[in-house]
């Protein structure tokens, strides 16, 4: 019976290595709730108009939509996958673990990113950027100043943590991270399914 589980970070982004690395030792492939949600809005099916018709008119995902979809994209394919992406609010983690509790299909693990805040903000100081080249990814780098592989200049620190406005979206930010996390373990609690925290 194929593996299903969930991947939940707060920072996708920051832990894609990570995300990466867990896929590969349980032989698992990552597939994405909006990657998912495009394809079946591309197929035109009738699952696939309505999800568009909420999105058009500029409504949130309706949970059951969303789940309908699940089901035929991510719980039936016979193969392990991790799914990122989906959205712990109240109605979605509700409609999710109904679903389960009426189904013989089930998730084998939620793997959650429980970050931390000094330890964030450190990477955040050791992120370089080129000002020149912006499509070249941010180096982090604790000890020396990196070289940009495009023009061979120095890099500059991508963030400032002394900037008001950064401190007030990162306070914002962890204030909502607490509230994902919360029903991230309130989700594995209800489906009874196990609940895996890395840093």
């Amino acid at each position: 019976m194929a593996t299903k589980s969930l991947f939940i970070s707060p920072v996708p982004y920051e832990w894609k290595a990570k995300r990466d690395d867990l896929a590969e030792q349980y032989n698992a492939r990552i597939i994405s709730t909006g990657d998912l949600l495009r394809s079946e809005i591309k197929s035109q099916s009738d699952l696939g108009n309505s999800i568009k018709k909420d999105l058009d008119a500029g409504k949130l995902l309706a949970p059951h939509l969303l789940i309908e979809l699940l089901d035929k994209a991510f719980f039936d394919p016979e193969e392990d996958l991790f799914l990122i992406g989906f959205p712990l609010s109240e109605g979605f983690t509700k409609e999710l673990a109904n679903f389960l509790s009426h189904s013989a299909k089930q998730i084998g693990k939620v793997f959650v990113m429980d970050m931390n805040r000094g330890e964030f903000e450190k990477k955040l100081c050791d992120t370089y950027r080129c000002n020149q080249h912006i499509l070249v990814s941010g180096v982090v780098s604790p000890t020396t100043v990196p070289t940009c592989p495009e023009c061979g200049e120095d890099m500059t620190r991508a963030y400032d943590l002394n900037n008001p406005t950064l401190q007030g979206t990162l306070d914002q930010y962890y204030k909502e991270q607490k509230g994902t996390l919360a029903q991230a373990k309130k989700l594995c609690q209800t489906i009874s399914t196990e609940y895996v925290s890395f840093d």
